[in-house]
């Protein structure tokens, strides 16, 4: 039942690929938190190679094995969840600016990212957007708590921290919900 239906999407098309390049992303994490970076990066580079999508998610790998996060400021990084909020609930003038820039995606061989356009992600003042916003300031009081009593807590709060800023990212791009 499912090959007329779902399955030929979910073998053929982006998904497969991008699921492909996940599995290697996910044996990078495993050797960036050993702290065998070469490997990792041998594996970010893999990785890349089946989805390009992955390089996006390639800059925020390394802050998992160190405290920059837990250490900064709750007021920084709210200030920066804010305008994250703020600009993707201001997605008319990214789809312009986006146009643009798939000028130049053309020129790396990446072509069909340039037809994908910015979603509205909603409103500022949604239940969904206020709930988020709540349980990020949530995360972000506790950090400290979870990096003293939690085994790892650092990385988990590295995690916690990052998920907010990735799923508000993620929600953006058409097939951005795949990150979360």
């Amino acid at each position: 039942f499912l090959m007329p239906m779902s399955l030929i999407e979910l073998t053929v098309n982006s998904p497969f690929r991008f699921m492909l390049a996940l599995a290697f992303l996910n044996l990078a994490v495993i050797y960036i938190l050993k702290s065998k970076y070469i490997l990792a990066i041998l594996f970010c580079i893999v990785a890349a190679n089946f989805h390009a999508s992955i390089i996006l998610l390639l800059p925020l790998l390394f802050f998992f094995n160190n405290d920059i996060l837990v250490k900064t400021r709750n007021w920084i990084l709210a200030l920066i969840y804010m305008v994250i909020v703020l600009f993707t609930t201001m997605l008319e003038s990214v789809n312009e600016l986006h146009a643009i820039i798939g000028l130049v995606f053309s020129d790396f061989g990446l072509n069909p990212y340039k037809t994908y356009a910015a979603e509205e992600s909603g409103n500022i003042f949604s239940f969904g957007s206020i709930s988020q916003t709540i349980l990020f300031l949530f995360v972000l009081f506790t950090k400290s708590i979870v990096v003293r009593v939690t085994p790892k807590g650092t990385l988990v709060a590295n995690m916690a921290i990052l998920y907010f800023f990735i799923q508000r990212l993620g929600s953006a791009i058409p097939t951005g919900h795949r990150f979360c």
